[in-house]
């Protein structure tokens, strides 16, 4: 059968996981601070600002009870439904500057996101 999903286009803005035997310490570093954050998700609900490509959701659900993943781009969205669905996470496309969901979160994070959001105070 022939995979069907759609490759993320590389813009430098966001990382896409590495594949077998390639090396990125950015991707390391990004990785490592999602698997910090696990010491403080489990058993929670956690919303995960930016989740870009959504590795770091997927990371965060090992220990979470639920993640909510949610990112600007719709492209990034589909990605992240594509690669890292799972039975507990759930990715919406949303503006995190307006995000004004119904639900209530134990915990979220936002790593590496800060610099794209304009000074909203």
């Amino acid at each position: 059968m022939k995979d069907q999903t759609q490759p993320l286009k590389d813009d430098g803005e966001r990382i896409i996981p590495t594949k077998p035997g390639e090396i990125s310490f950015v991707y390391a570093r990004h990785k490592f601070a999602y698997q910090y954050a696990q010491n403080f998700v489990e058993n929670k609900t956690v919303l995960d600002v930016g989740c870009g490509t959504g590795y770091g959701s997927k990371i965060l659900s090992e220990k979470a009870t639920y993640v909510h993943g949610i990112d600007y781009d719709s492209d990034a969205i589909n990605y992240c439904k594509q690669h890292y669905s799972g039975s507990n996470i759930e990715f919406y496309q949303a503006d995190a500057t307006k995000f004004a969901g119904e639900r209530k979160f134990d915990v979220a994070v936002c790593f590496q996101a800060i610099e794209h959001f304009e000074d909203i105070a």
